[in-house]
């Protein structure tokens, strides 16, 4: 009969210890809808730029589990921006902050599709992105230089080919690789163009 009570004991103070943890949450809940009524939180986030606010939104979905949470193009293309700065990086702070994961990324930069030799969607970006600026900010120099390359060779099973060798229709393995890119004469920006 003392183990049954024991039992039942531990029971109560297990639904206790619960409704606690319950109303708990829903305080926090209730906290975090009357915090974004109130408009302080588009009030705090409309003064951040662009990118702080992005991260912010991200923020948002710390609550969903790892599996539910989406994500923007734009939110994808800022951590991935924090990713190619540093993958270590990127994973300490993933572990720290709501952001998309590591395989996403790597997802992501498969999705972009650069060909050797002159890629005009680079062009077209460049474009873009010079068109405000003064003449004396666009000058640039072109700079090309060899690079060496481990020679080795891969099979992509999404597109049933085969990668690493100097040409599609050459068998011999690519070693090197010659890249240009344009670099800024006054203003400090460097971009590869082709390879």
């Amino acid at each position: 009969m003392a183990p049954l009570r024991t039992k039942i004991k531990q029971f109560r103070t297990e639904i206790s210890r619960l409704r606690k943890r319950e109303k708990s949450f829903k305080a926090r809940l209730k906290n975090a809808e009357d915090f974004s009524k109130k408009g302080l939180f588009e009030h705090f986030a409309k003064n951040l730029k662009k990118p702080a606010q992005l991260f912010l939104s991200m923020q948002m979905q710390a609550s969903k589990s790892p599996k539910g949470r989406r994500f923007t193009f734009e939110e994808k293309v800022l951590s991935l921006s924090l990713y190619k700065k540093s993958p270590k990086c990127y994973g300490h702070l993933n572990k720290l902050f709501t952001l998309p994961l590591t395989k996403a990324m790597k997802r992501l930069l498969s999705a972009i599709k650069i060909q050797p030799g002159i890629n005009p969607i680079i062009f077209e970006r460049i474009k873009n992105t010079i068109q405000d600026r003064n003449v004396d900010d666009r000058l640039c120099s072109l700079i090309y230089d060899e690079m060496s390359l481990t020679p080795q060779c891969y099979f992509n099973a999404q597109k049933d080919v085969f990668h690493g060798f100097a040409t599609n229709k050459n068998t011999k393995f690519a070693e090197h690789v010659l890249v240009f890119m344009v670099k800024g004469v006054k203003v400090n920006f460097k971009q590869p163009i082709a390879y």
